[in-house]
C-alpha cells in the first residue's frame, strides 16, 4: 500500500537541494596575500548557498603570481588538509570535548524544505519537525571553492588612468559523504551523559573517520577595474560573480530545479533563497513514461525569470510567494512541468547585410539588461559596420565626373569605412516567437584611405588626425527578430542614419565620393540577417 506521503510526493518532479559552500583563498607568499583575502571576505555570496565556516580559510601554495598554481598543486594542498572532517565537524557543531548536536542540520533541513515537503509531512501525519531529517541528505551537498588569483597587473591609458587586471582561478571540490561515513559519525556521537571512557572511545573513533574531497570543476576568468572604481578589490569581486556563473554551468547539482506551479503568468515557488535573479534562464521539460514505465523528459522551451519572489524563511505549506517567468521559446508550458536552471550570458550576436545606411556588412551585439512578465525587455547595443570601395571602382564611378587630378589619393588604394555605435533597444513580444525592438544608437564612422598605408612616412594616428577622419552619426529604427529554432533567429531591420558632424579629412574625401554616389550620407537602410543568442 502506498503511504499518504508517497501519494503527495509523486506529483513533484524535482530533486533540487540547497548546497553548502566553504571559501578558501590561496596565499602565494607575496604582498598581495592580505589584499586578496580581505577582498574575498568582502564579497556578498548571496542566498543560494549555506556557508560552512570551517577553520581553514587560507592555504599556502607558494609561486609567482604571474602564473596560475594549477590543479595538481591545489589537489595536493586539499589532500594535505582535513577539509572533509572540518566540514563534518561544522555540520554537527562538534566541540573540543567531542560533543555534537544536530541543530544546524535540522535548521538547514527545514530551511531547504519547500511547501510540497510540508504538505507531504502533514499527509503522512508526521510533524513538521520531521523535515529536519532531510538535513542529513544535505551534508553530501557540501562543497569547497578554492580561489587563486593570478596575473595581477596594472596599466595606464593615454589619460594616465590606472587599471588593474586579475584572473580568478576557481577549483571546486565536493565532500565524499556516504551512508557508511554517516554510520561512523552516529557511532562516534558523544552525548552529555556518556561516561569518560565512552567519550574517549568515541573521540578516538571519530578521529579515525576518513572523509575525502573529490574535484568537481575548474574555471578561470579575467576581469579588470579602474583604480578609481576600486582597482584590485573591484576586479576580484566582479571575478567571483562571473566565475560562479560558469561553475553553475559545469555542476548540475547547483542548477535550481522545480515545477511550474501556475500559468498566466508562469510561476514557480522559487526565489531569492535559491539565488534566482531577473533574466535568469530556465528550460522547461515534460516528464513522460515509456512503455515499461520508465520516466524520461521532453524539452518544451525556455523561460526567463522576471519578478523574483523574496522567499527567504521557513516553508509553511501555504506560501503565496511565486517567482514569475516569461516564455521566450518553445511550445506550451503547463503546470507541473519541470524547469531547470540553464544559465546563459543574455547576449545575442547578429550578422546582417544592409542596403542603404552607412555600411552593408554589420555585426551587432545585444545584451539583455532586464525583462518583465509581459515580455518587455531592455537591451544595450553595440554595432560595427564595414564598407569599402576599391581604387578601380572609385575611378569608374567618380572619374566620369572629375579629372584624374581631383582623385589623387583615392584611386591608388581605395577607401574603407568602419562605423561603430552604441545604443539602447526596447524589446516588445506580441507572441513568444517574435520580438519587435525599436532602438536608438549613436557612434562614429571612421574613414581609412588605403593610400595612407602605402606611404612610408605616413606616421602613427594621432588624436587630432583621428578626429579629422571621423563623422559622428545618430541612428534610429526598428528590428524584428523571429525564432527559427532557439537560440537561432532571423531578423529584418529598417532604420535611418543622420550624419551629425564630419571631420575635415572625412568631409573632403567623402564629398568627392558622393559625386559618384559612393560616399556616405543621410539615408534609410534595410537590413536582414541571422542572430545567435548565448
Amino acid at each position: 500500500m502506498v503511504s499518504a506521503q508517497e501519494k503527495v510526493r509523486e506529483n513533484v518532479q524535482d530533486d533540487y537541494k540547497r548546497n553548502s559552500l566553504s571559501i578558501i583563498v590561496v596565499d602565494r607568499g607575496d604582498n598581495y596575500d592580505d589584499t586578496v583575502f580581505e577582498a574575498v571576505r568582502s564579497i556578498n555570496l548571496g542566498d543560494k548557498f549555506d556557508l560552512n565556516l570551517i577553520p581553514t580559510n587560507r592555504i599556502t601554495i607558494s609561486g609567482n603570481r604571474a602564473n596560475t598554481v594549477g590543479g595538481i598543486e591545489v589537489g595536493k594542498a586539499v589532500n594535505a588538509s582535513d577539509l572533509g572532517k572540518e566540514i563534518l565537524s561544522y555540520w554537527f557543531d562538534r566541540q573540543a570535548d567531542g560533543t555534537m548536536n544536530a541543530k544546524r542540520l535540522e535548521q538547514r533541513g527545514n530551511y531547504n524544505a519547500d511547501d510540497q515537503d510540508v504538505l507531504n509531512a502533514r499527509a503522512a501525519k508526521v510533524g513538521p519537525e520531521s523535515l529536519g531529517d532531510t538535513g542529513y541528505a544535505l551534508v553530501s551537498g557540501s562543497y569547497v571553492m578554492i580561489l587563486d588569483y593570478s596575473g595581477i597587473t596594472s596599466s595606464k591609458n593615454d589619460k594616465q588612468e590606472v587599471s588593474w587586471s586579475v584572473t580568478t582561478n576557481a577549483y571546486v571540490y565536493q565532500i565524499d559523504y556516504s551512508q557508511d561515513i554517516e554510520a561512523q559519525v552516529i557511532e562516534a556521537w558523544v552525548y552529555e551523559d556518556d561516561t569518560p571512557e565512552a567519550i574517549a572511545q568515541k573521540n578516538e573513533a571519530y578521529d579515525k573517520i576518513l572523509v575525502g574531497m573529490s574535484p568537481k570543476a575548474t574555471v578561470s576568468y579575467t576581469t579588470s577595474a579602474k583604480e578609481a572604481d576600486g582597482g584590485v578589490r573591484a576586479a576580484i569581486v566582479e571575478g567571483y560573480g562571473e566565475t560562479l556563473l560558469r561553475l553553475e554551468n559545469q555542476i548540475p547539482a547547483w542548477n535550481v530545479t522545480t515545477a511550474i506551479a501556475k500559468r498566466n503568468p508562469l510561476r514557480a515557488k522559487i526565489g531569492t533563497k535559491e539565488g534566482v535573479k531577473n533574466r535568469m534562464r530556465f528550460r522547461a521539460y515534460l516528464v513522460k513514461g515509456d512503455k515499461n514505465g520508465n520516466p524520461y523528459t521532453v524539452p518544451k522551451g525556455y523561460i526567463r525569470a522576471t519578478t523574483v519572489a523574496d522567499n527567504r524563511g521557513m516553508a509553511t505549506g501555504q506560501s503565496t510567494k511565486f517567482t514569475e517567468f516569461y516564455q521566450i521559446s518553445g511550445g506550451k508550458i503547463d503546470e507541473g512541468m519541470t524547469i531547470k536552471q540553464k544559465n546563459d550570458l543574455g547576449m545575442g550576436v547578429s550578422l546582417g547585410y544592409k542596403v542603404g545606411g552607412l555600411a552593408p556588412y554589420n555585426l551587432t551585439v545585444d545584451y539583455l539588461a532586464s525583462i518583465n512578465t509581459k515580455g518587455f525587455s531592455h537591451y544595450g547595443l553595440l554595432n560595427i559596420g564595414y564598407d569599402m570601395f576599391s581604387g578601380s571602382k572609385i575611378g569608374d564611378k567618380v572619374g566620369k565626373y572629375l579629372d584624374a587630378g581631383d582623385l589623387t589619393g583615392l584611386t591608388d588604394g581605395g577607401i574603407s569605412y568602419i562605423n561603430f555605435g552604441i545604443g539602447y533597444g526596447f524589446g516588445i513580444r506580441p507572441i513568444r516567437h517574435v520580438e519587435l525592438m525599436p532602438f536608438i544608437m549613436g557612434g562614429g564612422d571612421y574613414m581609412m584611405n588605403h593610400n595612407d598605408f602605402l606611404k612610408e612616412d605616413a606616421g602613427e594616428e594621432t588624436e587630432d588626425s583621428f578626429s579629422k577622419k571621423i563623422a559622428w552619426y545618430g541612428n534610429a529604427g526598428l528590428r524584428v527578430n523571429f525564432n527559427v529554432k532557439y537560440p537561432l533567429q532571423l531578423f529584418i531591420q529598417a532604420d535611418y542614419t543622420l550624419l551629425i558632424e564630419e571631420g575635415s579629412y572625412y568631409k573632403a574625401f567623402n564629398d568627392l565620393l558622393k559625386v559618384g554616389d559612393l560616399g556616405h550620407k543621410n539615408s534609410f537602410g534595410i537590413m536582414a540577417g541571422v542572430k545567435w543568442t548565448f
